[in-house]
């Protein structure tokens, strides 16, 4: 075999598979959102929303503050 009719069959090859793979291939479903099911607790959704038993302390706090004497 020469060398041209060697890349000729490279070539071919290579177009073959790219094609072969092409037409499997489905970016949707690749790069699709990752899908957990249930949350992992009751408190936090699995995409960090508040869950059903979510709760949050609260504190309200009053600050006097006097200057010093100089």
């Amino acid at each position: 075999m020469r060398l041209r009719d060697i890349a000729r069959f490279c070539l071919i090859a290579l177009g073959v598979t790219s094609a072969a793979v092409a037409a499997s291939y489905n970016p949707l479903e690749t790069f699709a959102p990752f899908d957990m099911g249930q949350p992992p607790t009751v408190y936090r959704a699995a995409d960090g929303r508040p869950g059903p038993q979510y709760w949050q302390n609260r504190a309200d706090y009053t600050i006097a503050s006097t200057r010093p004497a100089t």
